[in-house]
């Protein structure tokens, strides 16, 4: 029940990030996101305020999650992929 940070990554105060989740380097969660179990974002990735992410998801790297968005359901969003702000995205995109 361990997570793992990359090196270079940044995680902003009011950022949480629960167990089971590993975040690749040099990413930046940022203030309210909410990053929940059995997560993991691939590097140089970027993640807005506000944004959730939970449930068997896989974040490509280099990928955008917009400020609000929720991300979840076993969801893949492929490496360079941008989920605009307030998006619910529950599936799979190329």
């Amino acid at each position: 029940d361990t997570s793992s940070i990359g090196v270079g990554s940044m995680i902003m105060a009011g950022a949480l990030v629960d167990t089971r989740v590993n975040i690749g380097e040099a990413t930046v969660l940022w203030p309210r996101a909410c990053v929940n179990h059995d997560v993991c974002i691939g590097d140089n990735s970027f993640i807005s305020p506000n944004a959730t992410i939970c449930g068997a998801v896989t974040i490509g790297s280099h990928s955008f999650i917009g400020a609000g968005a929720v991300v979840v359901d076993h969801a893949t969003v492929s490496p360079g992929s941008f989920v605009k702000a307030a998006e619910r995205y529950t599936g799979h995109n190329t």
